[in-house]
């Protein structure tokens, strides 16, 4: 209605609107139409203020136009007749220039391609500019900039200054028009950090950067086959188009560089885990399933627990355990070595942990069938094949469907649930998750010290490092905050990717009362005393105090403050309780090999012995826990070999490493 007012008066103006409509069309800046905001009636509403400003049109009653919009929202009156009557103006403005294409004859010496020509030349200006009174009243706003949205300003001023490039140049307004819905294709390479961010949302985050951009194609895809370090951006578009298109890489680099830790809260690489059996030499062994009521992660509290043992074990021959071991080992290896990125990941270390490895969430098929179950089975959670369908024979009478019964039966269609495709609505595809889990403890802190002597290693001369660590689970995303002995804020730590994990599971044995030095009957624990092994291959991530000043993480800088009573060391902001899940307070000793020991690989190995207090599955009152516990573990850390991409230097590091982590559990489980 607006427009019509004017072109009414001015039928010569329809050429001009027409060429803003199909310059907007031609750049992609009508690529969503249906949106409130239309671009083409924003810059028409513009150019006319334009013509308003300089006093070359008169502007139109602002109640005449609003009575009008008044009547069609009363049904007095339809958008047809508008229709009908452009067109009536269009055929007598085309008659006079005798072209279909009439708004391509317009001469830019002419009044009217004046106007079109200053229109493109203020682009760094005109979306700011005040829009007049009549206009201003009926449209609720002020400025240009307020009916368009934040991220397409850029883009429409960048189109705009290449239009009045090309009509500075060429004096044409039809090739202005065609260079301006002129193509290209490009291929972006996306960093590693940004790739790790959209890997999984492909899709959706090219239909979102094709709407922000106005590009015809936008497609993202992986360079190379199962790699999330790197991505390719595929996009069709013209040369301004494309420049947002990097610009919006650029948004999402900064914004991925903000929470590019928050990617990280997988735990596991696809393909990681690995469990072995000590006493088994083949995945066809049979095994059974105990139920466990040890010790256990704090998650799985509620859920039935089981120990899986090899039913009939032969002579422990651990060669078989660790050829698979070193094999899988050697593939994630690889695997790190070719998708490991030191911005986004952190440091990478070899880990070995010491404790118990149970199951959980095991199916209620596996532990009611009859049938004996494999260690294959377990892997697939699955106890029995398909049966097979036998065929059968075609029936002796046909019965009819009847229609209208078939009706009556039939639901009405649900309707389709909204799609957003925004980032935190997007599930990404992950991989089934592990049915075990492994508690690392060990029952005596003075025999892993005996073992630890008799093998060279002693206590460095600086006393145990005394820390807090709090874990915080909020919006999905898990971390932990860490605090030295006073207190004071340390670094801000993310859960560990494993990028290979392997269990052995070692053969039962009963308990031992440290006491009398005799062991306990098995009819009265069924936690064994046998301790289980864990090597991790694992990379870690952290943000120290200067790196957190512009995140989220800020507040929970002065989430601990000492307790002045004497019931517990600390109190916890009322305020960020709801985020706390568990908080440990560690007292941690680092042992070394003596400079007498002449042994390259022992010399590079540390052991942590740790003294744990841990207070998890918090009440509604802050501060306030169910369970308090204290333990004490054990864990081997060392590097791997500069040349461990060679399978033979690598195979040797993990035999020694192997060799020495079991004898450490044989010598605990005694």
């Amino acid at each position: 209605m607006l427009l019509f007012s004017f072109v009414e008066r001015n039928p010569r103006l329809l050429l001009v609107l027409r060429v803003i409509h199909r310059w907007c069309s031609g750049t992609g800046l009508l690529r969503n139409p249906a949106d409130a905001e239309n671009i083409s009636n924003v810059l028409n509403i513009l150019f006319l203020s334009q013509c308003i400003n300089r006093g070359e049109i008169e502007s139109f009653q602002a109640e005449k136009v609003q009575k009008k919009l008044d009547g069609f929202v009363r049904g007095q009156g339809t958008d047809l007749n508008l229709c009908t009557k452009f067109e009536e103006i269009w055929n007598v403005v085309s008659n006079q220039t005798n072209n279909e294409q009439a708004e391509g004859n317009i001469n830019l010496s002419t009044n009217l391609g004046r106007n079109l020509l200053l229109f493109f030349r203020s682009y760094e200006t005109s979306l700011d500019m005040i829009i007049p009174e009549p206009f201003a009243c009926i449209l609720s706003s002020n400025k240009v900039s307020q009916l368009i949205e934040v991220d397409k300003i850029d883009l429409i001023q960048d189109q705009m200054q290449r239009a009045y490039q090309l009509l500075a140049q060429y004096g044409d307004v039809e090739i202005m028009l065609a260079c301006s819905s002129s193509e290209e294709y490009n291929v972006i390479f996306l960093s590693p950090l940004l790739s790790f961010s959209v890997s999984g949302v492909e899709k959706s985050k090219a239909k979102e950067i094709a709407r922000k951009t106005g590009a015809t194609s936008v497609v993202i895809r992986s360079s190379l086959p199962r790699s999330r370090k790197s991505a390719i951006l595929e996009v069709r578009g013209n040369e301004p188009t494309i420049r947002a298109v990097r610009r919006e890489l650029e948004n999402m680099t900064v914004q991925a560089s903000r929470d590019k830790w928050s990617l990280m809260s997988g735990s596991f690489v696809d393909g990681a885990n690995l469990m072995l059996f000590e006493g088994s030499k083949n995945v066809k062994d049979v095994i059974t399933l105990t139920p466990y009521i040890g010790r256990c992660h704090q998650t799985h509290d509620g859920l039935p627990r089981h120990v899986a043992f090899v039913k009939n074990p032969t002579i422990p021959i651990t060669q078989y355990m660790f050829s698979r071991f070193s094999d899988k080992f050697f593939q994630q290896v690889q695997l790190l070595e070719r998708d490991f990125v030191p911005q986004l990941h952190g440091i990478h270390e070899l880990a070995v942990h010491f404790g118990r490895t149970y199951l959980f969430s095991v199916p209620h098929i596996l532990l009611e069938d009859s049938e004996s179950v494999s260690i294959a089975m377990l892997r697939a959670n699955k106890l029995k094949t398909a049966v097979e369908q036998t065929k059968r024979s075609a029936p002796e009478t046909i019965n009819y469907v009847s229609q209208e019964t078939e009706r009556r039966r039939r639901r009405k269609r649900k309707p389709n649930k909204e799609f957003n495709s925004g980032e935190k609505t997007k599930k990404r595809k992950r991989s089934k998750p592990s049915r075990s889990s492994f508690y690392t403890t060990v029952h005596s802190a003075d025999r892993v010290k005996n073992f630890l002597q008799s093998r060279g290693f002693q206590a460095e001369d600086a006393d145990s490092t005394e820390t807090y660590s709090v874990n915080i689970y909020r919006e999905d995303i898990e971390f932990y905050v860490k605090f030295d002995s006073f207190l004071k804020f340390t670094e801000v730590r993310f859960p560990n990717l494993r990028w290979c994990v392997t269990d052995i599971k070692r053969m039962w044995q009963n308990h031992m009362n440290r006491q009398d030095g005799q062991r306990e009957d098995q009819q009265l624990t069924l936690d064994g005393g046998e301790v289980d092994i864990r090597f991790l291959l694992q990379s870690r991530a952290i943000l120290k105090p200067d790196e957190i000043s512009d995140t989220n993480y800020k507040q929970y800088v002065d989430m601990l403050k000492p307790d002045p009573s004497a019931e517990k060391s600390f109190i916890v902001d009322e305020n960020l309780w709801k985020d706390v899940r568990i908080i440990r307070f560690t007292k941690s000793r680092k042992l070394k090999a003596s400079a007498q020991v002449q042994n390259e690989f022992l010399s590079a190995l540390t052991v942590y012995l740790d003294e744990v207090e841990e207070h998890s599955r918090p009440c509604e009152n802050p501060g306030q826990f169910k369970t308090k516990l204290t333990r004490c573990e054990v864990c081997l850390k060392t590097e791997l070999p500069e040349d461990f991409g060679t399978k033979t230097t690598l195979r040797n590091f993990l035999r020694q490493l192997w060799d020495f982590s079991f004898a450490l559990s044989t010598y605990l489980s005694e």
